[in-house]
């Protein structure tokens, strides 16, 4: 699981890979919360900002450099 505190300005991928890997990577995460039978109110928040951040990261990719 990707800390949300680990992803920062000077943590952050420069490829428009390493963007689009980042996002697959949250989203991923974010549905394993989202599937646990045992989640909590807490997983389901976390998921929701996990979908957010996989989201902002696909935008970058899409500015970033090849």
């Amino acid at each position: 699981m990707i800390p949300l505190a680990f992803i920062g300005a000077d943590r952050s991928p420069v490829s428009q890979d390493g963007w689009n890997r980042l996002g697959d990577r949250l989203h991923a995460q974010a549905l394993a919360l989202i599937e646990d039978p045992d989640r909590t109110e807490a997983d389901l928040a976390a998921a929701t900002v996990r979908i957010a951040a996989a989201s902002a990261a696909w935008q970058r990719a899409t500015t970033a450099r090849p």
